[in-house]
This record gives C-alpha cells, structure tokens and sequence, in this order.
C-alpha cells in the first residue's frame, strides 16, 4: 500500500515532486534547531560554574530552558481570537 503511493506519485508527478516541500522545512527547522542547541550549550556551561556540587542537574536544566525558549520564539501563536470562542465551538460542535 505505502509503496504503491510512492510508485503512482513518482508516475504522475515525477520524482522531484516527492522532495517539494523540503526547502520550506529547511528554513523552518535549521534556524530553530542552531537556536535550541546554542541555548543549550551556553545554559549548561553557565549552570555548570553555578552549581558547583549538583553539575549533573545541569544539563536537565539547560535542556528544558532551552526547550521553552525554542518552543516560545519558533513555534507560531496561535492568533487571540482562536481560543475565544472555543467553548461556544465546542458545544456546537464544529
């Protein structure tokens, strides 16, 4: 079944359509990626000089402050009116 989709796409379309949406991925993910990991490691140096007998709890730290910094500058709001009226949606059932 999977392999059959693959076959039709690349007959119909050609097999650079199977690649289409990767540069758009790419200028999404690369620059999220560069500033998680940066965080990351400068968080868990600077931890690290701070908790001079718990260094293992640093990366736990590092990574999950980085992680909430990432998610909060990378990821898109969701616009204020998309949550407004999802009670009244809810009940309507849509």
């Amino acid at each position: 079944m999977f392999q059959d989709a693959f076959i039709k796409i690349i007959r119909h379309e050609g097999i650079k359509s199977l690649w289409s949406g990767l540069p758009p991925t790419l200028v999404m993910a690369v620059p999220a990626t560069v500033i998680y990991f940066t965080c990351y490691d400068q968080l868990c140096v600077a931890l690290k000089a701070r908790m001079e007998g718990q260094t293992e709890m640093a990366p736990l730290f590092a990574g999950a402050i980085a992680r909430g910094n990432h998610l909060r500058r990378c990821t898109p709001a969701a616009p204020p009116y998309a949550w407004s009226n999802l009670p009244v949606r809810m009940l309507q059932g849509s």
